[in-house]
């Protein structure tokens, strides 16, 4: 308990006990939290609140009637309003959550593991569902809004340069947005990724292997930048350089997929069939449920005669993602025509 905590010049807020508090039965659950550490909004609300209720008594106690009258909290809605938190911003937050944490391990030990990534998913859904054009060009509207009232809040042009991006697809707004963003927190690689993965979109290769170098200068082990820079440098035809840019990608990040799948098809575009088939098992010891690579390291073992192994791999990507019309096509070269049904 914070309250029992005596320590000098130290002020313990009791977050735990305020959302118990404003939880059903006092007991905090999925209405604060998407699992049991990250905070939903309304959870962030409550925490919030708690920690300014400590820090107020010693604001006054050190400055006295310099401290400006707090006048009646925001609502949440109001938090809302000020940060631009709408229905895209929960649709973001709610896949990272989903595909960043809980549909890996440590969480695919839990007894409930399926229930909850069905749950999730289907909840993720529907508010992209949601996200009609016109519902998006609203959402433009409100983050514009609230950076005229807060133009130094980077995080604001953070997020809305994503919006613009990749989903309003404004690709010169969001450089213009990012550029910003690199200007206010000039030691954060972030805007140095972001610019980059806007310069790639529209084909700007050499715009995006420059801030990808600025990336890795702030953050060598920044796997992303790695492999953005291998597929500018293949689509430059250095071929080289892309290779040894996707093994440094897989180094830094052994699960990212795309760099197994991209250094396999150079390699095999080199004339490098056996070293393919290691990099997709490389892959799949890491990542075993990834069906792209099973069915690329069938569509290999065929090339090399072992239609035997090179069926039991394309039965666990069709397995994986059964209604896959790349992965059905090849189990037909595989295991014969009719087999997949």
């Amino acid at each position: 308990m914070a309250e029992q905590t005596k320590l000098p010049r130290v002020h313990l807020a009791s977050v735990a006990e305020a959302l118990d508090a404003n939880s059903p039965h006092n007991l905090s659950g999925a209405e604060f939290f998407y699992e049991h550490v990250h905070l939903t909004f309304e959870g962030n609300y409550v925490v919030a609140k708690a920690v300014l209720e400590q820090l107020q008594p010693i604001l006054i106690g050190r400055l006295g009637d310099k401290v400006p009258s707090r006048g009646p909290l925001p609502t949440p809605r109001q938090c809302a309003e000020r940060l631009a938190y709408n229905d895209w911003s929960r649709q973001e937050t709610l896949d990272m959550v989903l595909h960043g944490f809980i549909a890996k391990a440590p969480f695919t030990n839990q007894l409930y593991h399926k229930e909850q990534v069905a749950e999730l998913s289907q909840r993720l859904k529907m508010l992209q569902a949601a996200l009609t054009p016109q519902a998006l060009k609203e959402i433009g509207e409100q983050y514009r809004a609230a950076i005229e009232k807060a133009p130094d809040d980077w995080r604001l042009r953070w997020d809305y340069g994503k919006l613009l991006a990749e989903d309003l697809k404004q690709y010169e707004a969001a450089a213009a947005q990012y550029r910003i963003v690199q200007q206010s927190v000039p030691h954060s690689y972030i805007g140095h990724d972001a610019l980059a993965s806007v310069l790639q979109a529209r084909g700007d290769f050499e715009g995006a292997v420059a801030e990808s170098k600025k990336e890795l200068a702030i953050k060598p082990t920044a796997g992303a930048a790695y492999y953005r820079l291998g597929s500018c440098y293949r689509k430059q035809g250095k071929t080289d350089l892309a290779r040894d840019c996707f093994r440094n990608a897989i180094r830094c990040e052994p699960d990212r997929v795309p760099a197994y799948v991209d250094l396999a098809e150079l390699l095999l575009n080199g004339g490098k069939l056996e070293e393919a088939v290691q990099v997709c098992r490389q892959g799949l010891a890491v990542v075993p449920d990834s069906a792209w690579l099973h069915r690329n390291l069938a569509a290999l073992l065929l090339k090399m005669g072992q239609r035997q192994e090179a069926a039991e791999e394309i039965r666990s990507a069709l397995r994986l993602d059964p209604n896959s019309p790349q992965i059905r096509a090849i189990a037909e070269r595989i295991l014969g025509p009719g087999a997949v049904r």
